[in-house]
């Protein structure tokens, strides 16, 4: 609400230095000209935002013509503008009594009512106020913004072009249709109307802010973060600026630019959901677990049944290996969006990770009954072959592979099926492709070594070995392996040395390490 004050307060100061105010022309001429020398000495002042003299003028001008309407009505505005909302409003209820059919009056009204967001209220004083003076441009002003905040789209253009047939060199007006347009979706027509209100007032913030909106819709991200950079250029202190920049940066993958931004926002006190949205991806695009992690649950404190925020929780929480918390985030994400099937997988990865390879399987149908992806097929293989479902694991890589070619994880799972098949140039042949697509995992480098290991190439496949165990040191299945190689190459002591902690690591591979260090002399 303060924002929207402020708001209201800029641009009701803009309008004032841009507009003359409308007078009754029901006084006496003698009363008329006295009021027209006291109205010109204040519309001066509220031209230049004096709003301290504005208020001791009316003062003053209203000792000489006690009870003037158009001169209290000065009085009003001095007070709004300078914050003083309580007593304008009591002295402009109490004047409209008097004065019932004062469109100074009723159009100062409609502005108190706009500032404390009574939209329909303001609506109403603006018509009536209009009834007796149908020229003013600022009437039109109060008129649009609250058919704007009524998300009255057609009434806002309707409003602003009778507007601008009438002051086409106001850019406010421009820049109000245009923001309508751009609510609308019609964003070349809107980009016409913005431009021209940046003509008119090349310095005005929210106008650029607006044309990297329009940017924005036309999926134009390069020319939107342009136009941010002028708007923040002009306004530094724009939280909404830096929200709509951030998220144009994470477009581009500027990762460390979005969450700067994103933080920057809500240092400027933004709240918008999409402040925390952008920062936690930033957080996961950078691998920043920890911040991740905060702008989740900062996120949750404003956002509490938000299924994205839960779903950014749970991979804080499972990052951290707390398995348990995550999938209760996710088990309410999914509550509260039970057809989002990237929540699912997520779902299904902390399932797999947990070692609950059924539920991860259930996740990942889940999905694929939503939408079929490459990804689906390929975690849901995983499990299968945990759960040594080798024929349907086998049939879920061939559809990953199908949808996506370049799916290392298929890849990695049929490589390991045709192993447990004894298809030795086939498992070469994926495990090779898989580490050509991704030579970063651990798993890679094991599954290309223990197809080197099948095909008795023990000193390349040893070279393999140690690069998973580089890549994650305490990997058992890499020190199995590797044992197995040094006792192939003769090495009984390195053998020993692997098969040993192969024992110490994992219990459910001792005997398989115990079988090897029998063969050894």
């Amino acid at each position: 609400m303060v924002r929207v004050l402020y708001l209201l307060i800029l641009i009701a100061s803009i309008i004032v230095s841009s507009t003359q105010t409308v007078y009754s022309n029901k006084e006496s001429t003698k009363d008329q000209a006295a009021e027209n020398y006291s109205v010109a000495k204040l519309e001066l002042l509220s031209r230049d935002a004096r709003w301290e003299d504005l208020l001791d003028g009316a003062r003053i001008a209203a000792e000489q013509d006690f009870g003037n309407p158009g001169i209290l009505a000065y009085r009003i505005r001095g007070l709004r503008m300078m914050g003083e909302t309580r007593e304008a409003t009591t002295l402009v209820s109490n004047l409209i009594k008097q004065f019932p059919n004062n469109p100074n009056l009723l159009l100062e009204q409609a502005w108190l009512k706009a500032l404390h967001g009574n939209w329909q209220g303001a609506l109403d004083d603006a018509q009536r106020a209009q009834e007796f003076q149908s020229t003013s441009t600022e009437i039109f002003m109060v008129k649009g913004i609250a058919y704007r905040e009524l998300k009255k789209w057609d009434q806002v253009l309707k409003t602003f072009t009778t507007a601008i047939s009438q002051q086409p060199e106001n850019p406010l007006n421009f820049l109000n249709r245009g923001r309508a347009y751009i609510e609308l979706k019609k964003w070349d027509k809107g980009m016409v109307d913005l431009k021209q209100a940046a003509k008119l007032d090349p310095n005005c913030s929210e106008i650029f802010f607006c044309i990297g909106r329009a940017y924005t819709g036309m999926s134009k991200p390069s020319k939107a973060l342009a136009a941010f950079n002028m708007a923040v250029k002009l306004q530094p202190l724009s939280s909404k600026t830096y929200m709509a920049r951030g998220e144009v940066m994470g477009q581009l993958g500027k990762w460390q630019e979005a969450a700067n931004d994103s933080y920057t926002a809500h240092v400027l006190w933004s709240r918008d959901l999409r402040v925390y949205l952008t920062a936690c991806r930033a957080a996961i695009a950078l691998g920043d677990w920890a911040a991740l992690a905060a702008y989740a649950e900062n996120g949750l404190s404003e956002h509490s049944n938000n299924s994205d925020l839960l779903s950014f929780s749970g991979r804080a929480y499972r990052e951290k290996g707390e398995f348990t918390k995550a999938i209760t985030a996710y088990d309410h994400a999914l509550q509260l969006a039970p057809g989002n099937w990237q929540i699912l997988l997520e779902r299904a990865t902390t399932q797999f990770m947990a070692g609950n390879y059924n539920q991860a399987s259930q996740d990942c149908t889940a999905a694929l009954r939503l939408r079929p992806s490459a990804l689906a097929y390929s975690m849901r293989a995983f499990s299968r072959l945990k759960r040594g479902k080798l024929d349907d694991a086998y049939d879920d890589c061939t559809n990953a592979i199908t949808l996506q070619p370049e799916t290392v994880t298929a890849l990695l799972v049929r490589a390991n099926i045709y192993l447990e098949w004894k298809k030795i140039p086939k498992a070469l042949a994926d495990s090779r492709q898989a580490l050509k697509l991704d030579s970063s995992q651990a798993w890679t480098n094991i599954t290309l070594g223990k197809a080197l290991y099948a095909s008795g190439q023990h000193e390349k496949a040893l070279a393999y070995f140690n690069q998973g165990i580089t890549i994650v040191p305490n990997d058992v299945h890499s020190y199995l392996f590797r044992g197995k190689c040094y006792a192939a190459l003769g090495n009984n002591k390195m053998a020993r040395v692997d098969l040993n902690k192969v024992i110490t690591l994992d219990s459910t591979l001792r005997e398989e390490a115990e079988k090897t260090l029998t063969t050894l002399n």
